[in-house]
């Protein structure tokens, strides 16, 4: 009884989803538009068109009512979390292992990434660009997260003009935005389009937007470092770890505050850098916990409830965890030196912030 008591709104709410997004799939795909094909077998977008009576008069596609809200979204603290009929997060049920395990197979079917994009000297500036647009208009990280995914994979597999960078990237934000977010939460092309001083008329946003949703073939569960950050947190800390020479027992409170601040701030790195791209979300989100760890100096390390609970040990984190605490490194150089330094990944030393010597064989 309890099983259905907390699975089965969820349940409504999902079959409601997964019909109302096949109606709209199939009358979408009917009349969507043809994309001519440019040199290099890659899609331009120079010549998109879309007839009048495609676009519909509200401005852009519809969300699905009765979304279920992402389990990222209470990082920021926000009413938007997922949670059960007793105001739980998912993370925290008797169900939360098979809810985790679902997470972990959605993970494997993301599209590989190829650093094929004819534009990928400026995804630092448009990540960083869609970064201050979440802070601006209270887009949790979930929703940063998913923008980010969709933004980068359009355009590894897309030659886009110059031009129709900053399209590409509001677009993305707008598209996450209806698949994570409340309803009030979600920006307006008005909105959106305010941020680049209106350069885009409303029918190139919904263009675009149609051209994405079909490139993804209207698939938006697709599940980023920010999913699987609240289930790892659950169990990061314990009153046994050792802080500062004593255990957390009696500075639980404000260690994990400072610990979800390092983690946040991990997860914001994990964007910069297209190199995290070649790792799992999972190992990404499970890397953010290890790496916050090891700044704070929290022993052990790696504890065995969180090798179990990430199925991942040190050795297996090593290469990612190493990227992020070089990150972290020149972070806190630049601080000290008020110089504002901008790397790629190309440029990641090897030997500033290492774990320890014994954990760096990856597996």
């Amino acid at each position: 009884m309890d099983y259905l008591n907390v699975m089965r709104p969820n349940l409504r709410k999902i079959i409601w989803l997964e019909l109302t997004r096949a109606i709209e799939r199939d009358l979408y795909m009917r009349k969507v538009m043809q994309i001519q094909s440019s040199p290099g077998n890659l899609p331009s977008f120079k010549s998109l068109s879309c007839p009048q009576e495609e676009l519909d008069p509200s401005g852009s596609v519809d969300k699905p009512k009765g979304r279920v809200e992402s389990p990222a979204s209470s990082i920021k603290g926000g009413d938007d979390t997922l949670k059960s009929q007793d105001g739980q997060g998912w993370w925290v049920h008797i169900y939360a292992e098979h809810i985790y395990s679902t997470l972990q197979k959605h993970q494997e079917l993301r599209i590989p990434y190829g650093r094929n994009s004819p534009q990928l000297e400026y995804r630092r500036y448009l990540v960083d660009f869609m970064g201050l647009l979440c802070e601006k208009l209270h887009i949790n990280i979930g929703t940063q997260h998913l923008a980010v995914y969709l933004m980068d994979h359009f355009m590894d597999n897309h030659s886009i003009a110059d031009t129709q960078l900053h399209l590409t990237c509001l677009v993305s934000l707008q598209i996450a935005a209806k698949s994570e977010e409340l309803d009030r939460l979600i920006p307006t092309i008005d909105t959106l389009s305010s941020f680049v001083q209106y350069a885009y008329g409303v029918e190139e946003f919904k263009r675009m937007e149609l051209t994405v949703l079909k490139f993804y073939k209207w698939n938006l569960n697709i599940p980023t470092a920010a999913h699987f950050i609240n289930y790892y947190l659950h169990n990061a800390l314990d009153v046994s770890d050792i802080y500062r020479g004593k255990q957390l027992e009696d500075q639980f409170e404000n260690a994990e505050k400072a610990f979800e601040r390092y983690t946040k701030y991990f997860l914001e790195i994990s964007l910069q850098e297209v190199i995290f791209l070649e790792h799992t979300p999972a190992t990404v989100s499970a890397c953010c916990v290890l790496a916050s760890r090891k700044c704070m100096n929290i022993q052990p390390l790696w504890p065995r409830r969180l090798e179990i609970k990430t199925g991942k040990s040190v050795k297996g984190l090593a290469k990612c965890g190493n990227l992020m605490l070089n990150q972290h490194d020149r972070d806190e150089q630049a601080e000290k030196t008020d110089e504002i330094q901008t790397t790629s990944e190309g440029s990641l030393p090897s030997n500033l912030y290492e774990l320890p010597t014994q954990y760096l064989q990856t597996v």
